[in-house]
């Protein structure tokens, strides 16, 4: 070692000397024992030779030999530096040529010329930053950064030389991209492997709905009306039945419009799905109330999930590209590969981001949103509904179907009608409905039926600054008439249109929203129409609007403004409205308001009207307790003073007939009760000595709810037939010793009644053993151990403690094996006496701790006895 270095390297501490030394001791002997081939270049003057680690970003390592110069410089094999990087390079036998990230251009390294050339110029090299021994190219750390466009640092005290860059080299995205995938694909990859869940029919139980309502004045109580509709569950169903209550106006009261109906449904049949007798609504043109029947093979909740579609980038050669979606990977292709990554989509709007990567890093990301309608059927899905019945109201009797198929992905089709009866006259009324939508962002729908309506849209929602719609509908009123004054009927048409232009949302801007609305007699002109243009602010809106409406003889032109206050002050928003007409002035609105707790809202209106004068208006909608409150009070000169309000509520009766009360509405859905519980005696049943417990957050349907002080929990929000699932929030025990055997509960509900599902919690077990190894194996500290379960999943390694111990908390329940993983016996050439431990942990826990008997290291070679 020259005394020039060894001077530069004394300031560094005696840590850094004593690294400094080691490894020249360590070159000294390597060079010392190291044979030489004849004709070989030795080590240029000066020069001494060692090993270092070479890194990139500290993914990829490799170990090489590295070369220190006279002035101190680190030199590595430049072939190996850039393989390691997986940069893209051009090998000749004089030159390296190495392509750049960021648009960065070429660099390439003349190895006769010894120069280092790119666009800033050309760079000639000294002879301590470019050295050839043994026929391989040492370049300093300096200039192979250079070369890469990237920063290299050589450590001397941990024999270290790290390369990084931004964008990160290609090594390091494929492994990030390894790590993402090995953790598995996204929605993609779970999107066909739900496990069925039967369903369990059920008898009992029972919910009802109630309503009330009343308007009072300041002169006079007004008449009250009310509504009482009770189901409850029978062989799977659910049996309704319902009847209106009003004043009789001699102070008692009468029941009318009773009702009932019977519903079933049969989870898991692709060709009939629920059937429902009774009083109901169907039809093929339009709903209307009947008392029939009805069969379907729909769902009662729309699938969340639409379908898959292949995305296929046509990129240049080496570049590859990642599909996420909400932030997660749900597929990739690789650079050699050119296969499509279906990306999963979902009903409404679904926003995609497509990574690309090119073969020198660089990454660009490209947006892209979908947007499928609830009329777009799944490809290949056909979904009918069909029935007959008498009418309530305006026909005698009525038979209807209507199917709809998924043709491709991008096209749906639908065919129905409904034969009618009408004062002894009978119609047949065909239907029919195109919908098409397009991975830009279009959609385009088209539905019509004879003598009743005519509709179509198209929309376009995709990511760029302008999304728009526009509709047309027209109805022909008179298709329920008497056929003798049917001819008489004219229908109307309504045109609706909006376009809207997005800016930024960090901008005091973010969009403009032009909103258009004409509507008509068919045979005319349009009697009303209504322009307004509204601009987005980020705290609010404002906006001009001009309406004219023939038939009031009405033209009238407005401003408003909105504002969202504050969230420290006591109201969350406030609206103004000024209105005028060919005179001036004729109407000003002000309104406001507030949140009232979680689960209601309050809200004030002054309006000043040219004609009537002021008015004030006062309005509250939430729930109190087990009851959802409306009301609204409204005051001015030019008539008294009245009162608007309405009530409602549901009662249901749980497992153990004691009653729920909540705000609603109840009837059509499902319930979840049960109990929490500590199951001291491992019987998995609520019994004597099991202890109930407290406050523990019960997930049902994603809401939460909590057990109360005898561990019961309820809970009214199930879509019943469907799967829905229960779980428990284990993060919020306070005795971590205890755990559930079963974290989450999947079920299909039965409707009218609480479906049961009790949590029993377990107690976990800890685990304590030892390794001993014979005299011949090396160690028993650090040894890997793994823990099976005999139901599957991932093995749990332990690793036991520098005396061969180990220990292992918060075991469930159940049979395991355990054995010492091959990697260590292959490591320590030896063999485990016994080769697997059965272990098994009993429901019933006197002991905290189980310890195991002690598992022996011996030597291969050697014999058990």
């Amino acid at each position: 070692m020259t005394p020039r270095v060894a001077g530069r390297r004394c300031g560094a501490g005696t840590r850094r000397a004593r690294s400094v030394t080691r490894f020249f001791l360590t070159a000294s002997i390597l060079l010392a024992l190291a044979p030489r081939a004849g004709g070989a270049q030795a080590l240029p003057t000066g020069f001494e030779q060692g090993i270092f680690e070479l890194r990139a970003a500290r993914v990829a390592t490799e170990t090489v030999p590295a070369l220190l110069g006279p002035t101190g410089a680190v030199l590595v094999p430049v072939d190996r530096a850039l393989a390691l990087t997986g940069v893209p390079t051009q090998r000749t036998d004089s030159t390296i040529t190495v392509e750049r990230a960021r648009a960065g251009g070429f660099a390439t390294l003349h190895l006769a010329k010894r120069h280092l050339q790119d666009r800033a110029g050309v760079v000639q090299l000294r002879d301590d930053e470019l050295v050839r021994v043994e026929g391989v190219y040492y370049l300093s750390a300096t200039r192979v950064g250079q070369l890469l466009g990237a920063t290299v640092d050589a450590d001397l005290g941990q024999l270290t030389v790290t390369m990084t860059r931004t964008p990160p080299f290609p090594v390091e995205q494929a492994a990030a991209r390894a790590q993402r995938t090995a953790r598995g694909v996204g929605r993609a990859g779970r999107a066909g492997t739900g496990t069925f869940v039967p369903f369990d029919p059920r008898s009992g139980g029972a919910v009802v709905d109630w309503t009330a309502s009343s308007v009072s004045s300041a002169r006079a109580f007004g008449a009250a009306t009310g509504s009482l509709r009770g189901s409850g569950a029978v062989y799977g169903g659910d049996l309704t039945i319902g009847s209106s209550i009003a004043g009789n106006g001699r102070g008692g009261v009468q029941a009318s419009n009773a009702e009932w109906s019977y519903r079933r449904g049969l989870p898991g049949n692709e060709y009939l799905r629920q059937i429902q007798v009774g009083d109901i609504l169907g039809g093929g043109t339009q709903l209307r109330s009947l008392r029939g029947v009805t069969i379907t093979n729909a769902r009662l909740i729309p699938d969340l999930a639409y379908g898959s579609i292949p995305v296929n980038l046509s990129l240049p050669q080496g570049w590859q590209y990642e599909v996420y979606q909400d932030g997660q990977l749900i597929g990739f292709s690789d650079a050699g590969v050119r296969a499509p990554v279906y990306v999963p989509l979902r009903y409404g709007t679904t926003p995609v981001q497509v990574r690309l990567v090119s073969p020198t890093g660089d990454e660009q990301v490209q947006d892209y949103s979908y947007l499928i309608p609830q009329t777009q059927q799944q490809p290949g899905r056909l979904e009918y509904t069909a029935g007959a019945g008498r009418c309530t109201f305006s026909c005698s009797s009525i038979a209807f179907g209507d199917a709809s198929y998924g043709v491709t992905p991008w096209l749906s089709v639908s065919l129905g009608g409904e034969r009618r009866t009408t004062d002894s006259v009978t119609r047949t009324l065909p239907a029919g409905g195109v919908s098409v939508v397009t991975y830009s962002g279009w959609n385009a729908q088209l539905q019509a039926a004879r003598e009743s309506f005519s509709r179509a849209s198209l929309l376009y929602g995709g990511t760029g600054p302008v999304i728009g719609s526009a509709a047309y509908s027209r109805t022909y009123l008179g298709a329920d008439q008497p056929s003798v004054v049917a001819s008489g009927d004219q229908g109307r048409w309504l045109f609706d249109g909006q376009l809207q232009l997005r800016t930024s949302a960090e901008r005091h801007l973010s969009g403009w929203r032009l909103d258009n609305t004409l509507e008509g007699v068919a045979s005319g002109v349009a009697d009303r129409s209504r322009t307004a243009l509204t601009a987005e602010l980020r705290a609010g809106s404002l906006g001009v609007s001009y309406e004219s409406d023939r038939t009031r003889a009405l033209r009238e032109a407005g401003v408003t403004a909105l504002a969202v206050l504050p969230e420290g002050w006591h109201a969350s928003s406030a609206l103004a409205t000024l209105l005028f007409d060919q005179r001036s002035v004729h109407a000003l609105e002000l309104s406001s308001s507030m949140q009232t707790g979680r689960r209601g809202a309050a809200a004030m209106t002054l309006r000043w009207q040219r004609s009537v004068g002021m008015i004030v208006t006062l309005g509250y909608n939430g729930a109190l307790g087990a009851m959802r409150l409306t009301s609204r009070l409204s005051a001015s000169r030019a008539q008294p003073a009245y009162v608007a309000t309405a009530a409602s509520g549901t009662v249901a009766v749980d497992g153990a007939r004691s009653t729920a009360s909540f705000e609603g509405p109840g009837v059509g859905l499902a319930g979840v009760a049960g109990r929490v519980f500590y199951d001291v005696n491992g019987d998995g049943v609520f019994g004597p000595g099991d202890l109930p417990a407290v406050n523990v957050r019960v997930i049902v349907n994603g809401a939460p709810v909590r057990s109360d002080s005898s561990g019961r929990y309820h809970a009214w929000n199930v879509v019943p037939y469907e799967t829905s699932a229960i779980a428990i929030d284990t993060l919020a025990f306070t005795d971590f010793s205890w755990t559930l055997l079963r974290g989450k509960t999947v079920i299909r509900a039965t409707p009218g009644t609480f479906n049961p599902v009790d949590f029993p919690l377990v107690r976990t077990r800890e685990l304590a053993g030892q390794v001993e190894a014979d005299s011949s194996v090396a160690t028993a500290g650090g040894v890997t151990l793994l823990l099976t379960s005999a139901s599957g999943g991932t093995p749990q390694r332990i690793v036991t403690f520098s005396d061969g111990s180990f220990y292992v908390s918060r075991v469930l329940p159940g049979k395991y094996t355990l054995s010492v993983a091959p990697s260590a016996l292959d490591a320590l050439s030896a063999v485990a006496d016994p080769a697997t431990l059965p272990v098994e942990i009993s429901l019933l826990a006197n002991d905290p701790v189980l310890t195991l008997p002690v598992l022996h290291l011996r030597a291969r070679s050697a014999r058990a006895p």
